[in-house]
């Protein structure tokens, strides 16, 4: 169990490895390589395609606020690969371009290989259902069962989930997804879509709650993981 001092502290953590992002009204830093495309010392990939402005087909897209920062918080306490974009230079939005440089930037590491968990991070608007966190696959097999456990274990520690997209529409299905991408490398791959009020830094959230979700979101996916290398 999280003690409250430890998830303020994961809070704080998440605010400043958020700040990058932040950058240039949220198109991101000037300087520096446009992704961030680390390993780590686990089979699980984190990462962020939308956490700063981008454009799709020409047309420009808000960020997926804070996902960033979560990526970088949640790759570092599970000692997970990571892999986020910094800037969007391209014109095509990597999460529905079929082909882009950001996955071929993941897949030239070496980080995307078969039976990798992929947590594909995404910002939703508040619902007035309360769910809070759902979760796509696209009806992979693979990726039934570490989807199962993660909306088990976020459930048993109340949050609201839509276990398969199902209610929220929010399956990941078109052929340009992450999640789509990874599956198609032989990944397992669960998009991860999170409600604006665990994921907020504004004048009334609920700071202790969101700290509370990143150590139980971390939990949830090493319980995934798990579950995935059996």
């Amino acid at each position: 169990m999280t003690s409250d001092a430890d998830a303020l502290e994961l809070r704080r953590k998440w605010r400043d490895a958020n700040r990058e992002f932040e950058a240039n009204d949220c198109w991101g830093p000037d300087d520096g390589a446009p992704f961030r495309v680390t390993p780590g010392t686990r089979r699980v990939l984190v990462i962020a395609a939308h956490g700063v402005t981008h454009r799709r087909g020409g047309e420009t897209k808000e960020n997926d606020a804070n996902t960033g920062g979560l990526a970088i918080v949640l790759a570092e306490r599970l000692g997970a690969a990571l892999a986020v974009v910094r800037r969007a230079e391209e014109s095509n939005d990597a999460n529905w371009a079929v082909d882009h440089p950001f996955k071929r930037s993941v897949e030239h590491a070496g980080l995307l290989v078969p039976s990798t968990l992929v947590i594909d991070l995404h910002a939703m608007a508040d619902r007035p259902d309360g769910i809070e966190v759902s979760l796509g696959w696209r009806g992979h097999v693979p990726s039934k069962v570490p989807a199962r456990i993660l909306a088990d274990h976020l459930e048993h520690r109340d949050y609201c989930v839509d276990r398969d997209a199902s209610t929220t529409g929010l399956g990941a299905n078109g052929p340009g997804t992450i999640t789509a991408w990874a599956q198609g490398h032989g990944a397992v791959a669960i998009q991860v879509e999170i409600g604006h009020a665990l994921r907020t830094f504004g004048a009334r959230s609920d700071a202790l709650r969101s700290g509370h979700f990143v150590a139980d979101l971390a939990t949830g996916i090493t319980a995934a993981a798990a579950a995935d290398d059996q």
